[in-house]
């Protein structure tokens, strides 16, 4: 037994000098600045950045990881990969300043953390100060508790039946978070970016989310969306644009350059409120469905 715990001890310490993977007792593998820039964390993977994974399975952060600027820092390239952050940030070297159409950022290239694999899990951490995108992910992903940030294009961008929930999106110079198609996102927040808050695809489901101070519109959502409890204000555009057959429920909307809700033809709203600072209340052609208040009274 002596032996065996003298060669797990030297394992770990080779871990920790030489960057060579580290496993946590669940078999989940540990990534590091030093086995960063050693390489090696799976198949596939050179050493600097950007870490790759290419094999399927769960890997944590035992620190945080910073590349120089313009640099990307990971790249998923199999299936079926959970990154845990585990409270840590991912750092690309650069910021953003100013707000909402005002937003400048000084790195001009690399992407956070990107997959070209589908069902990838982002989760528990900070992604700031890349050039491109802070997160970029593929079809079936999941975000959850990540904060993106001072990254040059969009903060989150990911592709269709994502689901994206408990996670923030600030100061960056695209939109704050992007979506495809038929996607989940519940209790966001989009703050001070360049182009809309938040802006996702047909179909999807959007809930809980607050968007204020954007240079576009708070939210530009898809055809047949599910657009409920959310909160609009201070955006450059439109509060809520809509597009056909939606469901636009208990929603709030207020101080908007545009109109609280631009709501396309078919798209029911009912139980809103708005105070149409900007351009008004409501425009296009959307059902009113009742009960949405309009600066203290029934919405005319």
């Amino acid at each position: 037994m002596t032996g065996r715990n003298e060669s797990i001890g030297l394992i770990y310490m080779l871990s920790l000098f030489w960057g060579v993977p580290a496993f946590a007792s669940d078999g989940v593998i540990e990534i590091n600045q030093a086995s960063a820039v050693h390489g090696d964390v799976s198949s596939g993977d050179t050493a600097g950045f950007p870490v790759t994974i290419g094999t399927s399975g769960s890997y944590i952060l035992t620190g945080n990881l910073a590349t120089i600027l313009d640099e990307a820092a990971i790249l998923i390239s199999a299936d079926d990969v959970t990154l845990d952050l585990n409270g840590f940030t991912v750092a690309g070297g650069g910021s953003c300043s100013g707000l909402g159409t005002a937003v400048s950022c000084t790195a001009s290239s690399g992407t956070g953390i990107a997959s070209a694999g589908d069902r990838i899990t982002v989760k528990n951490g900070t992604v700031r100060g890349f050039g491109s995108h802070g997160i970029s992910l593929n079809d079936y992903c999941h975000i959850v508790d990540v904060t993106a940030m001072h990254n040059g294009a969009d903060g989150i961008d990911v592709d269709r039946h994502c689901v994206i929930r408990d996670s923030i999106a600030a100061i960056n110079g695209g939109q704050g978070i992007t979506t495809g198609a038929a996607s989940s996102l519940t209790n966001l927040v989009a703050r001070s970016n360049g182009g809309d808050g938040i802006e996702t695809d047909n179909g999807s489901t959007v809930q809980g989310c607050s968007s204020w101070d954007n240079g576009g519109d708070g939210f530009d959502i898809g055809f047949s969306a599910t657009v409920i409890g959310n909160v609009a204000y201070d955006n450059e555009g439109d509060g809520f644009d809509v597009r056909g057959g939606a469901l636009v429920k208990s929603n709030t909307g207020y101080a908007n350059n545009g109109f609280d809700l631009r709501a396309e033809f078919g798209t029911a709203y009912m139980d809103n409120v708005f105070r149409g600072l900007g351009d008004g209340y409501v425009t296009g052609n959307g059902f009113d469905a009742g009960r949405n208040v309009c600066w203290g009274q029934l919405c005319p």
